[in-house]
């Protein structure tokens, strides 16, 4: 017979805990998880819920998970603060247009 699994995120959500939060208190019960995707036998997800409700961590509703920042965007900051550091290269001046 097949064992059953769950998803970390999954596990989150009905426990009302955060992913991290979830993947936090599996990984110091010693369970062998990587990331939310990551899945646990049914039998460690009990005794993850267990744990839950002991230390009281156990909500209704499950937070926002807070987003990071895009990575696009800190690459483009960084990239603009490395070229205004350097001063080899000026910025392009605008000139007015001749009449």
């Amino acid at each position: 017979m097949p064992v059953k699994k769950i998803r970390i995120a999954e596990l989150a959500k009905e426990l009302g805990l955060t992913n991290k939060e979830a993947l936090d208190l599996s990984k110091t019960m010693g369970i062998d998880v990587k990331g939310v995707s990551s899945s646990m036998e049914e039998a460690q997800a009990d005794r993850v819920r267990r744990k839950a409700v002991k230390d009281g961590l156990k909500r209704d509703v499950q937070p926002e998970e807070e987003k990071p920042a895009k990575k696009a965007a800190a690459k483009k900051a960084a990239a603009k603060k490395v070229d205004a550091e350097d001063g080899s290269t000026p910025a392009p001046v605008k000139k007015a247009a001749a009449k």
